[in-house]
């Protein structure tokens, strides 16, 4: 996996409504979610490990439109680390469900 395959993803998730709407109805599933085999199904060479890596070096707040409607919904246990970047553990599901 390339770091442009896992940008890639995370672009064609704001753009495209059905696989944000995939990518959501992934993260509701009880358990471990696995957004590596929605990513795969759509032609993106990603693990679930190299997502979360991922989500977790994106950097002053530089979230996607489609990033940003999930931490508002309250997915993804956001918090700043001390170098005050943000970072995101995309399948922590809302505390309010």
């Amino acid at each position: 996996m390339s770091m442009e395959a896992l940008w890639a993803f995370r672009e064609q998730t704001s753009s495209d409504p059905a696989l944000g709407d995939e990518v959501r109805a992934e993260l509701a599933k009880p358990g471990n979610c696995d957004l590596a085999a929605v990513a795969r199904r759509h032609g993106f060479d990603v693990t679930n490990e190299e997502i979360q890596q991922g989500w977790a070096e994106v950097r002053d707040g530089e979230l996607t439109p489609f990033e940003l409607d999930l931490v508002s919904a309250g997915w993804g246990g956001v918090s700043t680390a001390n170098s005050g970047a943000v970072q995101v553990s995309i399948c922590t599901p809302p505390t309010h469900i």
